[in-house]
């Protein structure tokens, strides 16, 4: 999101991570709860964005509820297959981060609200047409692999939404033959990362899905994050690129093509150099999308498929009795807003890092006071190793 903004020229007064589990039902959102009581008080703030992979429908309406009590325009950025509540005045559900972005522009500069993209420019169906024309005729399918969760749980929904049946580790429903239909994968899940950085620091682990697909005679589509950012590798799209080199050495060996795009999911001051980053990708054949949600659309226009978002944005009811009385009542306690947080605000962090060291060297660097510890999860984070391991002891 501070990304889309950026490249809108719209700043980002606060960001809070909150992590994606806060919003499942057992824990009901305590802490983007706490956070969204906290950019309360913020007069910098002038409008409020509410991220989340899908969140449980009673945390969903809860804040929806919160976020009309604050005063501010709100909107609602539940990505991936998310039944968006019904929503009082001054909430706005967005469908896809792409929207959610037009609609925070539109609301901190007082202009109308648009409509999110529905279809694709007219260059856009040209190129799309061009590369469809490079595939054989049994090539169908779109592999979409994801360094950022976020963004794979909002491809995973758009993807569904125009071509039926995909399956992905998101919602653990990928054993279900994944050499006949479509694929999300989330590259950055634990299953993924056990033992090794996040895809976002080391991308290379993306490599062997890429020849996989590239060895899939039914592949047409391979879709790809780029993820730029302080704490990020340093030169990701020259990962890719260079994986991309291989993969069409694959392709073309057995007779085929294959249609790589991707997005990058950066800010035009970001140390990897955003411009350079995209440059390097267009030379290596890939095509570029301005958005996530743009990269989906040019992937199913590839398979000559032109999707729109079925969930289309609902009007604000306003702030009356008819209005509240639509959500369902209140199921999770009150959160007490933890004392310091604002406060975070005008001083910001002092941090002890643990593990990873390019974190602290990069803190540092920005003059955030930082503390760094030299950890390992024991047995490179597997537990049952770890708990052989103790017993040895």
């Amino acid at each position: 999101m501070s990304c889309l903004l950026a490249g809108q020229g719209v700043g980002v007064s606060q960001a809070i991570g909150v992590g994606g589990r806060d919003v499942h039902e057992r824990i009901g959102g305590h802490s983007m709860r706490a956070a969204l009581q906290a950019l309360v008080q913020d007069a910098d703030t002038h409008v409020l964005v509410l991220i989340a992979k899908p969140p449980a429908a009673g945390v969903a309406a809860q804040l929806a509820r919160e976020a009309a009590q604050t005063g501010k325009p709100c909107v609602l950025a539940f990505v991936g297959e998310t039944a968006l509540p019904a929503v009082p005045g001054g909430v706005y559900p967005a469908a896809t981060l792409e929207e959610a972005a037009l609609l925070a522009r539109a609301l901190a500069r007082g202009t109308p609200l648009p409509m999110a993209p529905a279809t694709l420019p007219a260059s856009d169906i040209t190129t799309t047409q061009a590369a469809r024309a490079t595939l054989q005729p049994g090539q169908r399918l779109v592999h979409a692999l994801y360094c950022g969760g976020t963004l794979a749980h909002e491809a995973l929904g758009l993807l569904r939404q125009g071509l039926g049946g995909v399956v992905s580790n998101l919602d653990d429903t990928l054993g279900a033959s994944p050499q006949t239909t479509h694929v999300v994968l989330d590259l950055g899940a634990e299953e993924f990362t056990q033992g090794r950085p996040h895809p976002m620091i080391d991308p290379s682990a993306r490599r062997q899905y890429l020849i996989e697909a590239a060895s899939h005679p039914e592949v047409a589509v391979v879709l790809a994050d780029v993820m730029l950012g302080w704490g990020a590798h340093a030169d990701p799209a020259g990962v890719l690129a260079a994986a991309w080199q291989e993969v069409q050495a694959v392709a073309r060996a057995a007779g085929r093509a294959l249609v790589g795009i991707a997005h990058v999911c950066g800010a035009p001051d970001d140390p990897q150099g955003f411009v350079q980053q995209c440059q390097i990708l267009r030379e290596h054949g890939l095509l570029l999308a301005d958005s996530n949600a743009q990269a989906v659309r040019l992937a199913t226009a590839v398979l000559g498929v032109h999707t729109q978002d079925s969930r289309a944005r609902q009007p604000a009811v306003g702030n009356t009795a008819t209005g509240a009385a639509a959500l369902p009542q209140e199921q999770h306690q009150s959160v007490s807003l933890p004392a310091r947080l604002p406060e975070l605000f005008m001083t910001g962090p002092r941090v002890v890092n643990l593990g990873l060291e390019l974190f602290a060297t990069q803190l540092a660097a920005h003059g955030a006071p930082v503390v760094h510890v030299d950890w390992r999860p024991p047995a490179g984070g597997d537990t049952r190793l770890a708990s052989l391991l103790e017993r040895l002891r």
